[in-house]
C-alpha cells in the first residue's frame, strides 16, 4: 500500500433475502475493516481479517441479517484481495453449523460461544424459567476486540434454547 494512499477497498451489494451474512475469517490475516449499510444506514462496523481465498479461510464470522428482508445491502471491507470479497455473501446456512460444538477442541461442559472470542460473563438472569447470560463479544476474531454484546439462553443451564 503506497503511504499517500489509503488502504484498498472492495464492496459488493445485495438485496438481502437469507437470513446470515457470511464472512470467511483468516485468523493471521491482514487487518482490515468491515463496515455492512441497510438502505445506506451503516448496521455493522468491525475491525476483520477477511480470508483472502477459500483455502486460507480458518473459519466464519455470520450476522443475523433477517430483520432486513428486502432491503438493499452494500459490504464495504478495506485491505480484502478480490477472491476474498466474493467469499463475503448471505446465505440461510452457516458454513460448518452441523457440527458446532461437536468439534474436537471445543469445551463440552463449559459455554462457549459458535464462533468468535468471548469474555467473561456479565448480567446472568434467571427470567420467567430461563437462565440468561450475557458476555462480552468478538464475533469477528479470536482475541480481544470489536467489544459486542453475546446472549446466551437455557431452561436448565446444560442445554442451550
Amino acid at each position: 500500500m503506497d503511504a499517500h494512499q489509503g488502504p484498498t477497498l472492495r464492496e459488493i451489494t445485495f438485496t438481502v433475502s437469507a437470513r446470515q451474512l457470511i464472512v470467511p475469517i483468516q485468523n493471521e490475516g491482514e487487518s482490515g475493516r468491515l463496515r455492512v449499510y441497510f438502505n445506506d444506514k451503516l448496521v455493522l462496523d468491525y475491525d476483520v481479517a477477511v480470508a483472502p481465498s477459500r483455502e486460507a479461510t480458518d473459519w466464519y464470522a455470520f450476522f443475523s441479517i433477517e430483520r432486513f428482508a428486502g432491503a438493499e445491502a452494500r459490504v464495504v471491507v478495506s485491505n480484502a484481495t478480490e477472491k476474498g470479497i466474493e467469499l463475503v455473501r448471505q446465505s440461510d446456512m452457516i458454513p460448518g453449523e452441523d457440527t458446532f460444538y461437536r468439534e474436537r477442541l471445543r469445551p463440552q461442559f463449559h459455554f462457549t460461544s459458535r464462533a468468535g472470542w468471548l469474555n467473561d460473563p456479565n448480567g446472568l438472569i434467571y427470567y420467567e424459567g430461563e437462565y440468561h447470560m450475557f458476555y462480552q463479544h468478538n464475533p469477528t476474531s479470536l482475541s480481544h476486540g470489536n467489544m459486542s454484546w453475546g446472549h446466551a439462553i437455557s431452561r436448565d443451564l446444560v442445554f442451550l434454547d
